[in-house]
């Protein structure tokens, strides 16, 4: 009999970056609030057999929040955004709509020399299809998009949802793995 996987999937906090549209820049969390909001996640999210974090600092804050030991899980960083890395949306989408329009339509394409979504979504899947059949109640803190894909990949749906799941900071996702299929159980809750 295959063992029950529960995995709590937690968005980390919000960052002046994110208020700003700006893409992948590793910064702290935003205000003592958002820390406070972070301990209180912890608090009310159920005891987990492991906590796993993305590399970013934001991550490492939200999940140091929850007052336990993680590990970090290079699977779970934020997109390579290359060249759009600190630059803001509205700029790029200014200077060169066209490589935007791309990567927000196209699943494979990465005008800005870094990762495409459905790279990210291959690495989602890889990461996801590894916890099947692990057993216990893992949870991992990392950044919307990485949580998205995590989503499609459970749901099999076509990568060209990705933009239609909004995942805010500190929300939790869970899914859930009997030894065969991954299920979504809640998303953004």
């Amino acid at each position: 009999m295959s063992k029950l996987t529960r995995l709590t999937l937690v968005c980390r906090g919000a960052t002046e970056a994110n208020r700003k549209s700006i893409f992948g820049l590793d910064a702290p969390l935003l205000t003592e609030e958002a820390a406070r909001a972070a301990e209180l996640l912890g608090a009310f999210t159920p005891r987990a057999d492991v906590i796993l974090s993305a590399p970013e600092a934001a991550a490492r804050e939200t999940a140091s929040a929850f007052g336990r030991d993680y590990a970090l899980a290079q699977a779970l960083a934020d997109v390579d955004y290359g060249g759009w890395t600190g630059k803001n949306l509205a700029d790029i989408a200014e200077s060169d709509p066209l490589a935007l329009q791309a990567w927000l339509q196209e699943p494979n394409a990465a005008p800005h020399g870094g990762e495409s979504l459905g790279r990210l979504h291959g690495r989602a899947g890889a990461w996801l299809e590894g916890l099947t059949g692990r057993g216990g109640h893992v949870v991992a803190v990392s950044h919307s998009a990485v949580i998205r894909a995590l989503a499609l990949c459970a749901l099999q749906a076509p990568l060209d949802c990705f933009w239609r799941i909004d995942i805010a900071p500190l929300s939790r996702t869970e899914l859930r793995n009997d030894g065969r299929r991954w299920v979504l159980h809640s998303l953004g809750a």
